[in-house]
């Protein structure tokens, strides 16, 4: 089965959660709507950059070091699990995200970039009741 590309798009663009995609060298290869309005930098200003604009600089040694080691392995240090971050947005506010991170692979099967996708840890979450079905 394969992913049609245009609806895999418009998934990214319709998201509630930033999504965003580094290539092999940390350089930010896709940002969504969602990054824009959380992280507040446009599509174009974050493609520029990489990976450290939105790490606070305390932890961007970490951070670089992390991602080095998952392209260089192959394996993510966390293995995809959601965890707790901190990242900056462009009026130097720290935000306090929950990260999933998935490896990008090439057709060769090497690691060719990652994928992230945050949302913020504060707040409430709502509460998902099923419908109640007709029976």
């Amino acid at each position: 089965m394969s992913l049609d590309p245009e609806l895999a798009a418009h998934a990214v663009a319709s998201a509630n959660d930033a999504i965003v995609t580094l290539d092999a060298s940390a350089k930010i290869s896709s940002w969504n709507g969602a990054a824009e309005r959380l992280f507040g930098f446009s599509r174009e200003d974050a493609m520029e950059h990489g990976l450290a604009l939105i790490i606070p600089a305390d932890y961007r040694g970490r951070h670089v070091a992390g991602f080095h080691k998952a392209m260089d392995s192959g394996q993510l240090e966390h293995g995809g699990a959601v965890a707790r971050v901190e990242a900056q947005t462009a009026s130097g506010e720290r935000l306090v995200l929950g990260m999933s991170l998935g490896l990008l692979r090439g057709a060769d099967g090497k690691p060719g970039g990652v994928v992230a996708v945050l949302r913020p840890l504060t707040g409430a979450a709502v509460e998902f009741v099923p419908a109640a079905q007709d029976g």
